[in-house]
């Protein structure tokens, strides 16, 4: 019984993993995303101001 105990618990850490690095995953891609975006109008008031 124990050994399916830590079975179970491996499953749910590496979910847990998992979760956690979609997260970061989505974090970054939308704070690189916010950067684009913040530097494409900077590139547009460039070209705009010529």
């Amino acid at each position: 019984m124990g050994e399916l105990k830590g079975v179970a618990q491996y499953e749910i850490d590496m979910l847990k993993e998992k979760l956690h690095a979609k997260a970061l995953h989505r974090r970054n891609v939308y704070f690189m995303k916010k950067e684009v975006e913040r530097e494409t109008q900077e590139l547009k008031k460039l070209l705009n101001s010529r």
